[in-house]
C-alpha cells in the first residue's frame, strides 16, 4: 500500500513555506492517518509531515511526503523518512518498504537504521521500472553478536533515471531476532564534483583496458550516461555503484559482477553442499555441486569427491547438471583422479596473454601458484571410462572442469550455460571489486571456447533428480 502521488503533492504545497504555513502543516499532520490493518490494533498517525513508516507482520510500507521542511544534515544528506518509526516484528518476512521512485530517480539515496538484537542483516535498496530491476545498492553487512550494543546499519545506492519504484529490504540472514528503530531514508544534496568525475574516468579506462569486447563499446556514450553519478556523496565511495551501473551498458556482461573482496563467508557447515556419491552395479555416480564460498570448507569438498572415487577403480558417471560454479581450481582438484596430470586449460585475454591451470600429483596451480593441495593420488595404469552429465545448470567454474575433461570423457545431456570466459578482478575500493570478462577459456589442445559446451549425445529429456540414474 503506497501513498498516492496526489497526496504527496498536497503535502508538498502545504509546506512550500514552512515559516508561514506551519500551523496548516500541523493540522494536516493531525488529520492524515493510515487505517489499521489486520496486524495493527490501532491507527498510526504521521508523527512528521514529511514521513510515514508503517510495518506489519507480512511486509513493511515506507512512504514519505516531500522535504521542504526537512533539515539537511551537515554532510549533505537530506532526510526523507522518519525517526522513531515502529520496527517490524522479528518474524516479519521480509523487512520491506516501497517508495515512489519518481521522487528519487537520478539521486543517491541512503537507507539506515539502528539495529538491536543478535542478527546478521543486509540492507538492500533496489530501483525498479515497470517491475524490472534497474539498480541495486552494494550491500553492507550489519552483523551483531549477542550482547552487543545497538549499531548503525546503512546502504547507499544510486537510483537511475526512469525508476518508478524503489524497494528497500532489510534481509535477516539468520534465525536470530532483529529489531529496527530510527529508520531513515535520505537523499544526497550536492552537485557533480571533480573527485567523483576522476574516479569515473579512471574506472572506464581500467575496464576498457581489460574488457574482452571493448572495441564494440561506444565509450563516450557510456561516459555521458554515467556522468550524473558524479554528484556523489562525499562520505561514500561511488565506485561500486558506478561499476554496477556500467554493466548493463556493455554488450556482454553475463559473467561480470560487483563482488565483495573479502573471502569471509557466513555459510555454516550444514549450508555447504558437498559432493555426493553412489555405487550402482560397479559404476560410481558422483555429483559435484557448486563450490563452497568458505575457504575452510574447500578441503572437505575435495575429500568428499576423492573418497567417492576411491570406492571403485572402474566406470564413473560425473553429474555436473546442478553446479552453478564457484572456484574452477577447486572443482579441478575435486575431479583430479579423473584427469591426466599437466595442463588442464588456459585463460586467454583479448591481448593474447594466457594463464595456465596445471594439475600436479598433489596440487592445482594457477599461473604457477599453488591454489589447492590434497593427498597424493595413485592413478590406475588404465584410464577408467567416464561419462559426464551436462546441462544449463553447469556454469562458469563447472564449465572450466568440463573443458579440462574434454578428450577424457563422453559428454551426455544438454549444452551448458555458456559462461566459458576468462575473468579478472578489478579492485574498486577497500571492500568491493569488479569481475571483468577479459577473455576466454582454451583447452589443452589449443581450442578457444566461446559459448556453451555441447554434449556428444544431446538428450534434452535427461532426468535431473537427486537420485543418480544411468545415462
Amino acid at each position: 500500500m503506497n501513498i498516492d502521488r496526489a497526496t504527496l503533492e498536497d503535502v508538498r504545497e502545504s509546506t512550500a513555506n514552512c515559516g508561514q504555513r506551519l500551523p496548516d502543516a500541523r493540522k494536516a499532520q493531525r488529520e492524515f492517518h493510515m487505517p489499521a490493518t489486520s496486524s495493527l490494533d490501532a491507527k498510526l498517525r504521521l508523527r512528521r509531515l514529511q514521513q510515514l513508516v508503517v510495518f506489519n507482520a507480512s511486509a513493511a510500507l515506507l512512504a514519505f511526503a516531500s522535504t521542504a521542511c526537512g533539515a539537511a544534515t551537515t554532510d549533505g544528506w537530506q532526510s526523507l523518512s522518519g525517526r522513531g518509526a515502529p520496527a517490524p516484528n522479528a518474524e516479519a518476512d521480509p523487512y520491506a518498504a516501497t517508495v515512489d521512485g519518481a521522487q528519487l530517480a537520478g539521486h543517491w539515496v541512503r537507507i539506515s537504521a539502528t539495529v538491536e538484537g543478535p542478527a546478521d542483516l543486509l540492507p538492500l535498496v533496489h530501483g525498479f521500472r515497470e517491475g524490472s530491476r534497474l539498480s541495486s545498492a552494494t550491500p553492507r553487512a550489519c552483523a551483531i553478536a549477542a550482547g552487543q550494543a545497538p549499531r548503525e546499519c546503512s546502504a547507499v545506492g544510486w537510483i537511475p533515471p526512469g525508476v518508478d519504484e524503489v524497494r528497500i529490504r532489510w534481509w535477516n540472514r539468520t534465525a536470530s531476532p532483529a529489531h529496527l528503530r530510527d529508520v531513515r531514508l535520505e537523499v544526497w544534496q550536492g552537485g557533480p564534483h571533480a573527485e567523483a568525475a576522476a574516479q569515473l574516468n579512471d574506472l572506464l579506462a581500467r575496464v576498457r583496458d581489460r574488457y574482452a569486447w571493448a572495441a564494440d563499446v561506444d565509450w563516450p556514450a557510456v561516459a555521458a550516461a554515467l556522468a550524473p553519478m558524479t554528484a556523489a556523496p562525499s562520505d561514500e565511495s561511488p565506485l561500486p555503484q558506478m561499476a554496477a551501473a556500467l554493466l548493463p551498458l556493455l554488450p556482454r556482461h553475463e559473467h561480470m559482477a560487483v563482488r565483495h573482496l573479502s573471502k569471509e563467508s557466513t555459510e555454516s557447515p550444514s549450508d555447504v553442499p558437498l559432493p555426493s556419491c553412489r555405487l550402482l552395479g560397479g559404476r560410481l555416480f558422483l555429483r559435484l555441486p557448486g563450490t563452497p564460498d568458505a575457504p575452510a570448507r574447500a578441503g572437505a569438498y575435495v575429500e568428499a569427491a576423492h573418497a567417492c572415487l576411491r570406492r571403485s577403480s572402474w566406470a564413473v558417471t560425473l553429474d555436473l547438471r546442478e553446479s552453478p560454479g564457484g572456484d574452477a581450481q577447486l572443482m579441478i582438484a575435486a575431479a583430479a583422479p579423473l584427469l591426466p596430470p599437466g595442463l588442464q586449460l588456459s585463460y586467454v585475454n583479448a591481448g593474447g596473454k594466457s594463464v595456465d591451470v596445471v594439475l600436479d600429483n598433489d596440487r592445482v596451480l594457477l599461473g604457477g601458484q599453488t591454489q589447492y593441495r590434497f593427498a597424493p593420488m595413485r592413478r590406475s595404469a588404465k584410464a577408467r571410462p567416464v561419462a559426464v552429465l551436462l546441462g544449463p545448470g553447469c556454469a562458469s567454474a563447472c564449465e572450466a572442469l568440463a573443458v579440462a575433461l574434454r578428450g577424457q570423457a563422453r559428454f551426455i545431456g544438454q549444452p551448458t550455460a555458456g559462461l566459458t570466459t576468462a575473468n579478472e578482478m578489478l579492485p574498486l575500493d577497500a571492500d568491493f571489486g569488479l569481475m571483468v570478462t577479459s577473455g576466454w577459456m582454451r583447452d589443452r589442445a589449443g581450442n578457444t571456447i566461446d559459448g556453451p559446451i555441447r554434449p556428444d549425445a544431446d538428450i534434452a529429456g535427461l532426468r535431473n533428480s537427486r537420485q543418480p540414474s544411468r545415462p
